[in-house]
């Protein structure tokens, strides 16, 4: 009897640790893009200097900048890799916070 209580305990035991496998895992560009996403109209002006170049005339909000700021550093090959010769994301970004006055240079 005590051998099929200590059987019936390891199956439990291997089936929860097989539906704890199986949990799906955050996409971790989803898990980057959700603090830009949060804050209004920050996503779009991440988008537009990401990937226009452009920074003249795209109004970043202290909140997007903090937001930007707050990103831990894998995030930012997830939200664009730097093409050849191209400044890193995040300077450009930061570069842009920082000539608004919401944050020093990065």
């Amino acid at each position: 009897m005590l051998k099929s209580g200590v059987l019936s305990f390891i199956l439990l035991i291997a089936l929860a640790a097989k539906a704890a496998a199986l949990q799906p895992t955050p996409d971790p560009a989803k898990t980057c893009w959700s603090p830009i996403l949060a804050v209004d109209g920050c996503a779009d002006a991440v988008w537009t200097i990401l990937y226009t170049n452009a920074t003249s005339g795209v109004a970043m909000s202290q909140g997007c900048c903090e937001a930007l700021e707050g990103l831990k550093d894998d995030c930012w090959g997830k939200l664009k890799a730097p093409s050849p010769g191209d400044e890193s994301p995040i300077a450009r970004l930061l570069g842009v916070c920082a000539s608004e006055g919401f944050m020093g240079p990065p």
